[in-house]
């Protein structure tokens, strides 16, 4: 909580201004099938995962497809024109999936709303590639648009003057300026002292919130045990997740390394490659191998359930750990689900990964080149999951240890 689409206190509608903008969850709370199917015309403004996820949901409580106008700001560079190119890729193979998911008006950026003189709200969009005006009349507007901070916690943090520089500032170890106030998750990022050569600090919210915690839980650790804070920012390792259900009620789902969430793409990272299934019965899926030969993505679209956090255990390995035959799989769900792969979702492969890579690259030989991807890797691959299977054999009663020579 603290940042979300302000849709309201950004267009300047006080609390008593009847003007029908309404957030998807404020909507749906006073909204019954039998209202929703009288609606003629609704809005659904934004171009993230929640707009998606907002025309599923009124599509479900009974709202018209026909009446259901979907609205984004951009048209490429975000989730929502992934999403849409990983549906139109389902579509080859199972059209009826996604029947009834709104086509986007795109480029259409939202500059004002009022209330309508026959009642409903009266939307006004700039059109980015040429300025011109756009007008349209609804029921209600939805707003999903990105998130910002809430008005009353930025009053709270204005009060208790905390640095906001469009999120909450923090230092090496999640301290606000205030030493005694600490913060995480989408609300916060790094004091631009700790810039890359590139001149930028990541926001947190291209993390995963779950490892974000856990590091702001260890400086409060290290506080209480009077360690000295640290001098750098941590290191993130964990890949981020974002999925959503498309209106057809079928998953999408994206798994990736934190630099892939600055402007998501449907296009492989430059001197990689995308390597993509289609299949009836488990949908569609891809795995994106960076220049290096790391696997950098992971994407579904599909009715299957995929466990994301299991995904997400091989993103940031070399693909070679998936075996010689990946790229001529059938279904790469299918094929991942081999007893042969189950070390590498064992939840501390990557780490023993990590601390392998760690020692093999300083300095940088020709035996690192190959554990990171380059040729003649097989070997190198091998003898870390046979060392890996060997110490957890309780965990992976299904793989064969070879014998020791």
């Amino acid at each position: 909580p603290g940042r979300g689409d302000q849709p309201r206190h950004r267009l300047g509608l006080t609390l008593e201004d009847e003007t029908p903008v309404e957030r998807v969850v404020d909507l749906m709370a006073n909204l019954t099938k039998e209202d929703a199917q009288r609606l003629k015309a609704v809005i659904v403004y934004g171009d993230t995962m929640e707009a998606i996820g907002a025309a599923r949901r009124l599509l479900t409580a009974g709202v018209p497809a026909a009446a259901l106008r979907v609205v984004s700001p951009t048209e490429e560079g975000t989730l929502f024109a992934v999403a849409e190119a990983a549906a139109s890729k389902l579509r080859a193979t199972k059209s009826h999936t996604v029947a009834g998911q709104p086509a986007a008006e795109k480029g259409l950026t939202l500059t004002g709303a009022s209330a309508a003189p026959g009642g409903g709200v009266h939307a006004v969009f700039s059109r980015a590639a040429t300025g011109e005006s756009v007008e349209m009349d609804a029921d209600f507007l939805v707003a999903c648009d990105r998130g910002d901070c809430d008005p009353a916690l930025f009053k709270c943090l204005n009060d208790a003057e905390i640095v906001y520089d469009g999120h909450v500032v923090i230092d090496a170890a999640f301290r606000t300026n205030d030493p005694d106030v600490y913060a995480t998750g989408d609300i916060a990022k790094f004091s631009r002292r700790y810039a890359t050569d590139g001149g930028k600090v990541q926001p947190l919210d291209r993390h995963d919130p779950k490892e974000s915690g856990f590091l702001l839980a260890d400086s409060l650790i290290d506080r209480v045990r009077g360690v000295r804070p640290r001098d750098a920012p941590p290191a993130f390792n964990a890949p981020k997740c974002e999925s959503v259900i498309l209106p057809g009620k079928c998953q999408f789902l994206f798994v990736a390394r934190p630099a892939r969430f600055e402007r998501p793409s449907w296009d492989a990272a430059p001197g990689g490659r995308a390597i993509e299934t289609r299949s009836d019965e488990r949908g569609y899926a891809r795995i994106d191998v960076d220049a290096d030969g790391i696997v950098s993505a992971f994407y579904y679209c599909g009715d299957v359930k995929v466990d994301s956090q299991r995904m997400g255990c091989i993103v940031g390995l070399p693909v070679s750990y998936l075996g010689e035959d990946l790229s001529s799989a059938a279904c790469l769900l299918t094929h991942l689900d081999r007893d042969a792969f189950a070390a590498v979702f064992h939840e501390g492969f990557a780490q023993v990964h990590r601390s392998a890579v760690t020692l093999l690259s300083a300095p940088r030989d020709a035996l690192a080149e190959s554990f990171l991807g380059a040729q003649n890797d097989g070997a190198m691959v091998q003898d870390i999951v046979i060392d890996f299977v060997r110490r957890h054999a309780s965990d992976l009663p299904m793989l064969a240890i070879p014998s020791r020579a």
